[in-house]
């Protein structure tokens, strides 16, 4: 799936992500209520990271509400956030009920901060209008803390362009 950005200096596309029939084995985090993260790929770019997400549905996920939200959020060292995208996966185009079960979504998403070090990566799932964050578990079944993926991250890379 592309986005388009009209500029003033002409078109640009960004993938945004889309289905893959690639899928591993085990999975990385397993959200209570079915969906489950089945692996993820971040790239140090000059303003921030790309973030690649993979989703996997299940046949329980069809009972999520349909105001499940992913976080994905950079925090410094000291816990301020640097960068946050929230959202269903594809800039919220697919709620996580309606995840296809015979194949994964990559889902792309953009943090800019640019000149960050020492910064994680916290991943998750909420229902937007409670603020309640759903169980997470790790591929070995132990529950995470905060409910959430932590990740630590490279630095920025200032010679790659987040695109």
């Amino acid at each position: 799936m592309l986005q388009t950005h009209y500029l003033s200096e002409g078109l640009r596309t960004d993938w945004i992500g889309g289905a893959t029939e690639q899928r591993p084995a085990q999975t990385v985090v397993t959200f209570a209520g079915g969906p489950a993260l089945a692996q993820y790929h971040i790239q140090p770019c000059r303003e921030g990271w790309v973030v690649a997400l993979q989703w996997r549905g299940s046949p329980s996920a069809r009972e999520l509400a349909p105001t499940l939200s992913a976080f994905v959020q950079a925090l410094d060292a000291n816990g301020a956030k640097l960068a946050q995208s929230d959202g269903a996966p594809l800039q919220g185009l697919l709620p996580f009920a309606q995840l296809p079960l015979d194949r994964d979504i990559v889902d792309r998403r953009m943090l800019i901060a640019p000149g960050a070090a020492g910064a994680t990566l916290y991943v998750g799932l909420y229902d937007y209008v409670t603020g309640e964050r759903l169980p997470a578990t790790d591929a070995q079944g132990v529950r995470l803390d905060g409910d959430a993926l932590a990740l630590a991250l490279s630095p920025p890379d200032p010679n790659i362009v987040c695109r």
